[in-house]
């Protein structure tokens, strides 16, 4: 369980024992599993602190769980970190980040990741256009989907 699982890194730490990406990535996993998605940034700030390089599933887990409580400002933030660290988000990356603009009824932002996401070429999958369609919806412009895939070339 994750508090046994934080008791032996903090045991690890104080033995002067080395956490390496597996154990920081499963400690993040399990924080982001209960909800506490600013615990988990802590945690990636102190992967970061000791060298290690997150891997993209890791900053989408965070992501995701900041998206989930409606914080898409820490999700955007944290996408940005991670492009200026080298990662080229991935698809998945990209869908969680626009689902939560979609969810809070950010469209227009939703609208420029997905221009930011095929500018890096990055290719837009089905999710994609699901959440999209869904976060138009409900906003009440579906068409704007279909006046985004004509001007973009892009195919349903």
């Amino acid at each position: 369980d994750l508090e046994t699982a934080l008791y032996y890194r903090k045991r690890m730490i104080k033995e002067n024992i080395r956490l390496d990406d597996v154990a920081y990535t499963a400690l993040i996993s399990g924080l982001c599993r209960e909800g506490q998605s600013v615990d988990a940034e802590k945690m990636l700030r102190e992967m970061l602190s000791v060298g290690l390089k997150p891997d993209n599933g890791t900053y989408t887990m965070i992501i995701n769980e900041f998206c989930k409580k409606g914080d898409v400002k820490t999700g955007s933030k944290l996408l940005k970190e991670m492009q200026r660290d080298g990662h080229v988000p991935c698809v998945v990356t990209y869908n969680v980040l626009m689902n939560g603009y979609c969810k809070l009824g950010q469209t227009k932002n939703a609208n420029m990741l997905l221009n930011a996401m095929l500018n890096v070429g990055v290719v837009p999958d089905d999710i994609t256009y699901n959440i999209l369609l869904e976060g138009h919806c409900r906003n009440g412009n579906p068409q704007d989907v279909f006046t985004l895939r004509s001007a973009k070339g892009l195919v349903l």
